[in-house]
């Protein structure tokens, strides 16, 4: 379909019928710059406005949309023409809307999966591994109402703690679970090799201490690191807590 012959073909009816596109454009309704538009081939007069612009021009649908005037002869040829075009058309409109439509969807889903994405790398938090080379515990400072007791690794995260007691043989024993939680975030920021570290708590990077003073433990305790969750060692009974002692490594116990 030929837009700018059709824009022609509109022009020269409506000089034909001594009209100017401002009484033209009352005539249908639209303003004067459409059919300008349209005279020009820029655009096509919409579907609605076929019907009484023909009539208006003096011609059929089909010449209109053939931009020029039919014999009887060539008519219905002409005619599956134009309907031929016309649904290749909005063939070709659906496939280009749909590819607008695709890349749009596209574009959100990607912001919606960055925006998840930001969130579980800044914000959600996983258990570090116990790494013996690179995480130590113990007593650093101690007085006669207060002991404290020192985590140092050289990761970056956050420690995190439970105390609790179990028995052996009718002994109670006192148990400290630690773990260390860090971000994806803490994990690509850590600069750290981890290569031949030297021990001495001070080339430590990061540390995190605590006192047993308002704790009711036992003078005699053990410390363990753990990956079990917190909340299911709350709730263990003895046995449970004597499985879970043997899954994670004693990392200090008291003289």
């Amino acid at each position: 379909m030929n837009q700018e012959r059709i824009g022609k073909f509109i022009a020269t009816l409506r000089k034909e019928k001594k009209l100017t596109q401002e009484q033209l454009a009352e005539k249908l309704g639209v303003t004067s710059k459409s059919i300008s538009r349209w005279e020009n081939g820029k655009y096509m007069p919409d579907l609605s406005l076929l019907k009484p612009l023909s009539e208006i021009l003096g011609v059929t649908i089909n010449e209109l949309m053939s931009g020029e005037r039919i014999d009887e002869k060539n008519y219905q040829e002409q005619f599956e023409k134009n309907v031929v075009n016309a649904i290749s058309d909005v063939d070709n409109s659906n496939k280009v809307w749909n590819l607008i439509t695709y890349i749009i969807y596209g574009i959100i889903a990607l912001i919606v999966i960055l925006f998840i994405g930001n969130i579980i790398f800044t914000s959600v938090e996983f258990t570090q591994k116990y790494d013996a080379n690179n995480m130590k515990f113990e007593k650093y400072e101690e007085n006669s109402n207060n002991t404290q007791y020192m985590f140092k690794t050289t990761y970056s995260g956050c420690m995190n703690k439970i105390i609790t007691t179990y028995k052996d043989n009718n002994t109670e024993v006192g148990i400290i679970f630690v773990n260390f939680t860090r971000t994806l975030e803490q994990y690509t920021q850590d600069k750290h090799s981890f290569k031949n570290v030297d021990l001495t708590l001070e080339k430590y990077s990061y540390g995190q201490g605590f006192s047993l003073k308002d704790s009711k433990i036992p003078s005699e305790f053990k410390v363990y690191y753990t990956t079990t969750s917190f909340k299911k060692i709350a709730k263990a009974n003895n046995d449970e807590l004597l499985k879970i002692i043997e899954s994670s490594n004693l990392i200090y116990e008291s003289e």
